[in-house]
Parts: structure tokens; C-alpha cells; sequence
């Protein structure tokens, strides 16, 4: 029951060898919200020691207020970590990972490595949540990574990660801190992107994703540099996919534009359509998207959803032309219907249509 005793004990099982596999996890939460732990009580040779024992895993933090000091060990490893911040699933309760000072010791030390930090994931669903103050985050942002993850952004600093100086960048942003027009001269840094757009579904204005994605997918094209690539769309609230309008007709339109990113970026390595929770049904366009994967030079690896396809990888070297990835679910007239059964064509969507 000694935050010191626990400490101690904690940092000798953390430290201990694991599979030198790049999949390994640790994972530190609290049990439950009855668990009083104090994180400060992990000294910083104690934190140490438990990230140099393991230099490949993924350090998961999820919860306590952690301090200065051990802000600056987990910065100034002289590895590449692959560190993620983010709330707890466990607790009931508010609960998620802090840093003392919002994060100001993290990205001082950051500011002065010499090489890139690794990865850096912020898996969180609110702004308020977000363990760096605004100044802060927007310094960070201006570091050197091989990968960032970013769940949502605040809203002054939303354009900013497109061109932070990471290799890769996976990152989740608000339809509501979005314009299509924020697009037409983004800079994009990073050669491996993947953008989910999350839609907020009880709002009036939730169709502009497909808006996004296109104005997004156009500038891609535009600058044609990237290696690897990935779209979707969420919703913002995981019960909404029972009952938000879905029309095939809006892919179409985003379809179209991915086909000519697909086309311009000549150095294209995989195209990845395989998001499990989004919401775009990319079945009965497929075979645009296949075609233009087939004609590519680089031929990229094609990876798309179970229920899209009945392949759930495959590269253009993997079929032929005689080859249907089109959604066998929706063979016939999937044009003209809506997940809710409805007709596209009927006079209840023209106004939509017409969008």
C-alpha cells in the first residue's frame, strides 16, 4: 500500500526482457478507480531502466499526472521510442495521462536531441484532454518524428501537423475545425499519410467528409510525393452508425478523387482502405480504384475492408483483369440505395444529391 514499495516492484517487473518483437506492449493504467498510486513515485532511474530494458516496445501510458522528471526521461532516451498517450479504458471516472507542467519539460528536452524521437502517438477524443497546453503543442509540433499519431488538434493548430517534420502521420481530424478550402495549399511533410476524417453525426452540416476528403485527396495529387496512403471516415460517437444516412453516390465523388492521387503520386507503395470502423463503403467502386493501381508503375499493395472485398489484401500483381472486387452484398442497383433501404433517386434526396 506504499507508493514507493509499489514503485519498486512495478519497475522490476516493467524491466524485465521481453520478445525483442516490434509488436510488444506495455501498457501502464490503474487497476480501477479505487487505485490511489501516485506515479510521481517512479523514480526517474526506475523509468529508465524500464524503457532501456525494452528499446523496441511501445510504452502505453494511460493514466497518473506525471512530473517533470520523468517527462525528460522518457524524451532523451538515445533510441527511438514509440511512446502513446492516452485516456484509460478502464476507468469509469476521468482518467487519462497528464503532464505536470503540460508537457513544457517534454518538448524542451525534445527541442534538443539530435535525432528524431521515433513514434508519438496522442490518442485523445477531446482538445481538453490533451496533455500539452496550446504554446507547447504547438512546439512539439516542430520536432523531429518517424511517426505521429494525433487523435484530434485544437482548433488554432489543426493545419499545423500536415507539416511537422515526420516520416509518417496518421491523423484523425474534427469535420468542425475543417474547410475544404484549408486544403488548397496545405503543405504535407510526411510521405506516409493516413487522414479519418470524424464526423460529428447529429449535425446538419455532417456530409462535408466527403468535401474534406476530396479537397485533401486533390491536394495530394498536386503534390505527388507520397509513398504510402490512407483515407476514411468515423463517426464521432460509435452509436451513431445505426442511423446516420450513408449514400453511395458522395464515395463516388471521393472515389474519383483518390483515383487521380493514385495517378500522381508515381512513387505510391500502398494504398490502405482497410479502416474496420469507417464509415465509407468502397465496394461498388473498386474497380475504378483497382484499375488504377493496375496501371501503376510502382504497382502498390491494396489493402481494403472484408466486408469491401473478398480479398482483404492484394497487390496489382495479384489479379488480372477478369478479377471482381466489387461488393457482392450489393451487386445489383447499389447506386441507387442508402444503408437504410432508401432510393437515391427518390425526391426526399434530390436537394442532397445535388450537393
Amino acid at each position: 500500500m506504499i507508493d514507493d514499495n509499489i514503485a519498486e516492484t512495478a519497475a522490476f517487473f516493467w524491466s524485465l526482457k521481453d520478445s525483442d518483437a516490434d509488436d510488444t506492449r506495455l501498457e501502464i493504467d490503474r487497476f480501477d478507480e479505487m487505485s490511489r498510486f501516485n506515479f510521481a513515485a517512479l523514480h526517474s532511474n526506475q523509468l529508465a531502466a524500464i524503457l532501456d530494458a525494452n528499446p523496441r516496445r511501445q510504452f502505453e501510458l494511460q493514466n497518473g499526472t506525471w512530473s517533470a522528471e520523468q517527462a525528460v526521461i522518457l524524451a532523451t532516451r538515445p533510441f527511438s521510442v514509440k511512446l502513446k498517450l492516452s485516456d484509460s479504458p478502464l476507468s469509469v471516472m476521468e482518467s487519462r495521462f497528464r503532464f505536470r507542467d503540460k508537457g513544457a519539460a517534454f518538448v524542451n528536452a525534445l527541442e534538443k536531441r539530435n535525432s528524431s524521437f521515433g513514434s508519438l502517438a496522442l490518442s485523445f477524443l477531446n482538445t481538453t484532454d490533451i496533455p500539452f497546453s496550446v504554446p507547447n503543442m504547438e512546439r512539439l509540433l516542430k520536432c523531429q518524428f518517424d511517426k505521429l499519431e494525433i487523435g484530434v488538434m485544437h482548433q488554432d493548430l489543426a493545419l499545423l501537423p500536415f507539416a511537422s517534420n515526420t516520416a509518417a502521420l496518421d491523423y484523425k481530424i474534427d469535420s468542425d475545425n475543417f474547410d475544404s478550402r484549408d486544403f488548397y495549399s496545405l503543405q504535407i511533410v510526411a510521405k506516409d499519410i493516413h487522414l479519418t476524417v470524424v464526423v460529428n453525426g447529429d449535425r446538419d452540416d455532417y456530409w462535408n467528409w466527403d468535401k474534406l476528403l476530396i479537397a485533401f485527396l486533390n491536394r495530394v495529387a498536386q503534390l505527388g510525393h507520397l509513398e504510402r496512403l490512407g483515407v476514411s471516415a468515423r463517426y464521432w460517437h460509435e452509436d451513431q452508425e445505426g442511423w446516420a444516412r450513408y449514400k453511395t453516390k458522395r464515395v463516388a465523388l471521393v472515389a474519383e478523387a483518390l483515383v487521380d492521387a493514385i495517378r500522381a503520386n508515381p512513387k505510391l507503395s500502398c494504398l490502405d482502405l482497410s479502416d474496420t470502423e469507417s464509415i465509407v463503403k468502397w465496394g461498388p467502386h473498386l474497380e475504378i480504384i483497382r484499375k488504377a493501381i493496375e496501371n501503376h508503375e510502382a504497382s502498390p499493395t491494396f489493402l481494403v475492408r472484408g466486408d469491401d472485398s473478398s480479398n482483404s489484401v492484394y497487390s496489382s500483381d495479384d489479379y488480372d483483369s477478369e478479377d471482381d472486387f466489387s461488393n457482392s452484398d450489393n451487386e445489383e442497383g447499389d447506386d441507387d440505395i442508402d444503408s437504410d433501404g432508401g432510393d437515391l433517386n427518390s425526391s426526399d434526396d434530390e436537394e442532397d444529391d445535388d450537393d
